[in-house]
C-alpha cells in the first residue's frame, strides 16, 4: 500500500508517497521515508489523525493507517 507523508515547514512542505505495507512498524516507515527523501527522520515525529505515533515498535495497522493515508513529519525544531 502506500501513504502520503507530508513534511513540516523546515523540509519545504513537500508531500512523498511511500511504499509500506500494514504490518510494517513505525520505526520500519521512518527507514523508508529516509531512503526515499534523503530527510533524517531519527528525530523525527509522525502525526496521523492529530496523534503522535510514539511507539515505533507498533504497525500501522495497529494505528488503523490504511492506504492512501497521510502521515504528517514534524521535526520538533520548528513547532510544525
Amino acid at each position: 500500500m502506500k501513504v502520503i507523508i507530508r513534511t513540516c515547514q523546515s523540509f519545504g512542505g513537500n508531500m512523498y508517497s511511500v511504499e509500506v505495507e500494514d504490518f510494517d512498524q513505525i520505526s520500519a516507515v521512518k527507514r523508508k521515508i529516509s531512503d526515499n527523501t534523503d530527510i533524517d527522520c531519527k528525530n523525527k515525529s509522525l502525526i496521523f489523525n492529530n496523534r503522535q505515533l510514539i511507539q515505533e515498535m507498533k504497525s500501522l495497522s495497529d494505528y488503523e493507517i490504511q492506504n492512501e493515508s497521510t502521515l504528517h513529519l514534524r521535526c520538533g525544531q520548528c513547532g510544525c
